[in-house]
C-alpha cells in the first residue's frame, strides 16, 4: 500500500490518500490507525516547520476478518 500523507506545522497527518493498494475499508482503517498515532519531522521553509507531504509505503499489512 502506498499512501500519501499530508503532514501539518506539528508533524501530525491532517489527511491522507491512497495512491496504489487495496482501498477496502478494512484496509483503510488500518492505515488511518496507523496514521493516527505516527508524528513526524514536519517540513520546514527558512527554519519554520510548515505543512508537507509524506509518501509511504507499506507492506504486509494484513487484514483479517
Amino acid at each position: 500500500v502506498v499512501v500519501e500523507a499530508y503532514v501539518n506545522g506539528s508533524g501530525q497527518v491532517y489527511d491522507y490518500r491512497i495512491v496504489s493498494g487495496p482501498t477496502d475499508s478494512a484496509t483503510r482503517s488500518q492505515v488511518e490507525n496507523l496514521l493516527l498515532v505516527s508524528v513526524f519531522e514536519p517540513a520546514r521553509f527558512f527554519g519554520q516547520p510548515v505543512r508537507g507531504l509524506a509518501v509511504l509505503s507499506f507492506s504486509g499489512v494484513s487484514v483479517r476478518g
